[in-house]
């Protein structure tokens, strides 16, 4: 990372961050940067259906339904943030477990990151993204303990096509 906001600002935004994300571990000071969250933590909506009875993918009401998962969750009344509580706590959350036979769909949503302007909007400031990621595309991505991906995307903007060019 290059060109970082100043400390304060710095760490006023991890604590945010932190705050609106149970659990995430965010590394700024590395040679490789990164934030985890755990899925099931910072999912804003969850559920599991038997195939055939998922919700239709574009709906916009996506309801929460965390009850297959059992535990705390087996009546299906667990309010979403008791589950983030429960799921963002990687000791916790180890007392479940996803099954091959389910058909589960989470639900993501952020208004930090401003993709029309590349930067994180904190409220208070604004971030650009561009010169303190060095021109690099943001990556999100998920990814097994083993080190398997179950998705990987590049969020490019146009700030980045000139120094991308640049590095041929």
């Amino acid at each position: 990372l290059k060109n970082l906001p100043h400390p304060w600002v710095l760490k006023t935004a991890t604590n945010f961050i932190g705050n609106v994300t149970p659990g995430a571990n965010i590394v700024v000071h590395t040679n490789q940067p990164h934030v985890e969250v755990l899925l099931s933590g910072s999912s804003q909506v969850i559920r599991g259906d038997m195939p055939g009875n998922e919700p239709e993918i574009a709906c916009k009401n996506l309801v929460e339904d965390c009850s297959v998962l059992g535990g705390a969750f087996k009546d299906g009344n667990v309010p979403v943030a008791r589950r983030k509580r429960i799921l963002s706590n990687p000791a916790r959350c180890k007392e479940y477990s996803f099954d091959c036979e389910t058909v589960y769909t989470f639900e993501f949503y952020q208004n930090l990151f401003d993709a029309s302007s590349y930067s994180l909007d904190l409220g208070f400031t604004k971030i650009g993204c561009s010169k303190v990621l060095d021109s690099q595309p943001i990556q999100w991505l998920g990814k097994m303990r083993d080190g398997r991906y179950l998705w990987s995307f590049q969020i490019w903007h146009e700030k980045l096509l000139k120094a991308a060019a640049s590095y041929k």
